[in-house]
């Protein structure tokens, strides 16, 4: 699918705890994390302010970071 032009995609952060990029026309899996998913809890994604990309154990305030961009 093309939107002006434009290839569409789609990120998903499934409840595997994967961080996934898919095409939006086939569902092709073009990028995965492949994030392991810790006991009982559910991934968040969050692009930060300082432009980090990070991938959190839900509750955030437990402070489990489980990939991020950039340090």
């Amino acid at each position: 699918m093309f939107l002006n032009g434009i290839p569409a995609f789609r990120l998903v952060m499934q409840k595997d705890s994967n961080l996934v990029l898919y095409t939006d026309d086939d569902n092709r899996v073009l990028w995965a994390t492949n994030t392991p998913r810790p006991l009982g809890n559910n991934p968040i994604f969050i692009l930060q302010n300082d432009r980090n990309a990070v991938v959190y154990s839900y509750p955030i305030n437990r402070g489990i970071v489980m990939l991020q961009s950039h340090m």
